[in-house]
């Protein structure tokens, strides 16, 4: 599992520091050696369960794992 933490640092005190989402991205277990799919899942700030998607076909060995974070945003709906 991939595990994407969004944290906020304050550079004015740690003290206002906050964690404001989670995102997980699983694999399926589906799919093929070099085109795999995921299951994405979104937490806010307490842990309170949001958006889900899946991210099918995804070739994980020719493109950054951050390309991957990002077709998860697009799959669970956090786009324009």
């Amino acid at each position: 599992m991939i595990v994407v933490n969004v944290d906020l640092k304050s550079a004015i005190s740690t003290t206002r520091d906050r964690h404001l989402a989670t995102l997980h991205i699983s694999n399926t277990a589906t799919g093929t050696k070099t085109r795999r799919n995921y299951a994405v899942r979104a937490f806010g700030p307490a842990g309170k369960p949001g958006k889900r998607g899946e991210v099918l076909d995804y070739p994980a060995e020719d493109v950054s794992v951050l390309n991957l974070v990002r077709r998860a945003l697009e799959a669970a709906g956090y786009t324009r």
